[in-house]
């Protein structure tokens, strides 16, 4: 048999499920003594940095912490202190490489990425001041500085340098009538379409 994991035999496979589910009753323990010990994330952040723990139980919750929010904040990433996050960390993205200032607030589904792109004149991660306001959705891409006292609004996509003290926030949406404009999802199964009305999938 052919997995994603490559050749298994029945017996490679029956070791192979052992193994996860031994991972899956064994892990839940580990998360509870390391929070039992460390309190929170940002602690168990810390420990890691400072001793540079690569693996094991530590690095595994700090890992499994952000990914079941659907997030990712990169442990060399650099915070003078850490974040006020209104909605917690939900979707939040912050590039290893970040620097991100005191008494920034980052609301959720915020990017704070790098810019990997080889011919890009701002390839880097974002230096953030402090004071910052990162409204929801914002992203904010690659070797740019934030300044002092800045308000970012939500859905914002920031790619260049902004000063201190200054309001960004997206243009005004275009509106367009249309009438008639049919808004149900579709969705196609085989050769069937099929579309979503009154809680259920109707065969169109």
């Amino acid at each position: 048999m052919t997995t994603e994991y490559g050749e298994y035999n029945g017996k490679h496979i029956g070791l192979f499920m052992f193994k996860n589910v031994l991972k899956d009753i064994v892990r839940p323990i580990t998360n509870k003594i390391v929070v039992c010990k460390y309190k929170n994330i940002w602690n168990v952040r810390k420990k890691i940095k400072e001793n540079n723990i690569q693996g094991g139980m530590v690095a595994s919750y700090y890992n499994d912490y952000f990914m079941k929010r659907c997030s990712y904040i990169g442990i060399h990433a650099e915070f003078k202190n850490i974040p006020c996050f209104p909605h917690g960390v939900f979707g939040i993205f912050i590039s290893d490489d970040a620097k991100i200032g005191e008494n920034c607030v980052i609301f959720q589904d915020v990017t704070i990425g790098s810019n990997t792109l080889a011919d890009s004149k701002k390839q880097g991660s974002p230096t953030i001041g402090d004071n910052v306001f990162i409204g929801a959705g914002a992203k904010i891409i690659g070797n740019i500085k934030i300044g002092n006292n800045v308000r970012i609004g939500a859905g914002a996509v920031v790619a260049e340098d902004i000063d201190d003290d200054t309001l960004v926030v997206l243009d005004h949406p275009r509106k367009i009538v249309k009438k008639g404009m049919d808004n149900h999802f579709i969705k196609k199964i085989g050769n069937n379409t099929y579309y979503y009305e009154n809680e259920k999938f109707i065969k169109k």
